[in-house]
């Protein structure tokens, strides 16, 4: 049996990932001025129906906000964690981070990359 041509260069590298799914364009959420129990519901199905997304949620314009809401958003914040999905909070009002920081949550919405 004749040896193999020693210039011959053998790579071990996986195979590529078939199973893996390939990245959508992030979405854009507009949170209203106010954010009250009357549209937690509202924001919890808008924010279901698009789950498994990147998403990027807007806060420029809150002026007001529920302890609810606040509670839907840490729950989408959560379910994107879990799902390896981006959820950027942009432009946070500053009536939005005070509540955030009151209910001692600021940390967990707003991270490093979502200020703008």
């Amino acid at each position: 049996m004749e040896p193999k041509d020693t210039n011959e260069v053998m790579v071990d590298r996986p195979a590529p990932d078939v199973s893996a799914r390939p990245v959508s364009p992030a979405r854009r959420v507009d949170l209203p001025a106010r954010l009250d129990m009357n549209v937690a519901e509202e924001i919890g199905e808008a924010l279901e129906h698009l789950r498994d997304t990147p998403l990027i949620v807007d806060a420029s314009a809150v002026e007001q906000i529920s302890t609810l809401c606040v509670q839907v958003l840490l729950g989408a914040r959560r379910q994107w964690d879990r799902d390896d999905q981006l959820l950027r909070l942009e432009n946070p009002s500053s009536t939005f981070r005070d509540a955030l920081r009151v209910l001692g949550v600021e940390d967990d919405l707003i991270r490093d990359e979502g200020i703008s």
